[in-house]
């Protein structure tokens, strides 16, 4: 049934990228934190907003490079072994993908310095 070996791939692959969305969303994603607590309030804030201005700029390049790389597909497409599919369908995955996060991350950062949320510093343990 190489079929649905193929579609559980294909779901993965998806379930795996817009879950890092949600994960960016709740500020749950892995990061490494331990520098924060020498900081003070201010110094936490710069630093987390820096790297996740880094982490935007990442999304940015991924969405740009992704985008292309499906457009490339037009001229010798390419298609799925068991289903058929055209490929560019699974490859969206990754630019669509980075697009929310990059969403999710300025969202977050927006009701920040909205007063909206606090600036919550994650901590190692998240449950």
């Amino acid at each position: 049934i190489a079929w649905s070996e193929e579609v559980s791939r294909f779901l993965f692959l998806y379930l795996v990228y817009f879950a890092a969305s949600l994960a960016a969303s709740k500020n749950l994603h892995i990061r490494v934190t331990a520098q924060l607590k020498l900081l003070p309030k201010l110094g936490q804030m710069l630093l987390l907003l820096t790297t996740d201005i880094i982490w935007l700029v990442f999304c940015i390049i991924v969405v740009n490079v992704g985008t292309d790389f499906i457009i490339s597909m037009s001229d010798r497409p390419m298609v799925s072994g068991a289903l058929m599919l055209d490929m560019r369908y699974v490859y969206a995955a990754v630019p669509i993908a980075f697009t929310l996060q990059a969403v999710r991350l300025v969202e977050r950062w927006w009701r920040i310095f909205t007063k909206r949320d606090p600036l919550v510093v994650p901590s190692e343990e998240v449950f």
